[in-house]
């Protein structure tokens, strides 16, 4: 099989994850069908089980049983379309290694993961959190967090989606402009740190969309052209399906979608109409610093209230 994914085992002698089936002498499962698997690692090393590799197995391969509740982790294969289960075995030898390119983007990740968490003496110290908020790292995570997380709704920030990469930018815009660096330099120091931050981090489809977004509106400004989100919006949709044409039916996609749609078409118009009319009327005699800060204050209010408002309306469409 050849390694997609790697998932956190729990265990120092298991590895999990997802992977495509090679080939197999059952001639009721397709060649190319994907899979979760949880194996032993064998006399093999984490180095050398990356994705992109091809391992020989041995194990008991059978479909996922006919669930009407499936837990989160189901819940998550059955968005991939992914029926098929590897238990119960382990790795035999490595059939190739991963490429140079996943060998690289492993390294770059596990270094920033060791500068993150370089003073964190065990799993309680906040930078776990960080670590693993920012990286996409759960394994970072122990059994009681990811309890808390998930109870409380939030385990979906431990992803890395179009938020992340929003903020990254964000940071990377700020820093740039207090070290006073503009124009077409700045611009190409956010962007390649941006898509190397996507990249490392294993090129997320939310992820891409944000990156092709950013670099959509970004371009357009500095081509002094009038940028709008709703064409970067749907020029990142038609590359993503152009790179995974499967994504269009995962809800993952659809939900993200819906939202940021919903936020574009009636989230800004809205929070324009409402900062115009409080503008308007807004209270005489002020001094310019306290007009400024008022001016402020109501931008992100309405701002932050017109986002929240018309998120769930976007995506009341999709199944629960």
């Amino acid at each position: 099989m050849r390694l997609e994914r790697g998932f956190n085992a729990r265990k120092e002698s298991h590895f999990a994850g997802l992977a495509r089936l090679e080939h197999t002498a059952l001639r009721a499962v397709p060649q190319g069908s994907r899979l979760a698997f949880y194996l032993k690692k064998g006399e093999l090393g984490d180095e050398h089980l990356l994705p992109g590799a091809v391992v020989r197995c041995r194990g008991v391969l059978q479909f996922l049983p006919a669930n009407p509740h499936p837990d989160d982790y189901q819940e998550h294969l059955l968005q991939q379309d992914i029926f098929l289960s590897f238990n119960q075995g382990e790795v035999l030898e490595l059939v190739s290694p991963p490429s140079t390119w996943q060998t690289a983007r492993h390294a770059l990740l596990h270094h920033h993961q060791s500068l993150l968490t370089t003073a964190c003496r065990d799993d309680k110290d906040p930078g776990m959190v960080i670590g693993s908020m920012l990286l996409g790292n759960r394994s970072l995570l122990n059994e009681t967090r990811m309890t808390l997380y998930r109870d409380s709704g939030t385990l979906h920030l431990f992803a890395v989606s179009g938020l992340h990469v929003g903020s990254v930018a964000l940071c990377l815009y700020s820093l740039a402009t207090f070290l006073r660096i503009g124009g077409r330099p700045r611009l190409a120091i956010i962007l390649l740190a941006t898509w190397t931050y996507i990249w490392m981090t294993g090129s997320t489809a939310s992820g891409v969309r944000a990156g092709i977004m950013l670099t959509a509106v970004s371009s357009a400004r500095l081509l002094l052209r009038q940028s709008h989100l709703f064409p970067a919006l749907v020029l990142s949709a038609c590359i993503v399906l152009l790179w995974q044409p499967a994504q269009l039916f995962h809800l993952g996609f659809q939900l993200s979608y819906a939202v940021v749609l919903g936020i574009v078409l009636i989230a800004l118009p809205l929070s324009r109409l409402l900062q115009d009319a409080l503008l308007l009327h807004r209270p005489p005699r002020y001094q310019p610093r306290a007009q400024r800060r008022y001016e402020n204050v109501v931008r992100t209010a309405t701002d932050l209230s017109c986002v929240s408002l018309s998120s769930r309306p976007a995506s009341l469409p999709l199944p629960p």
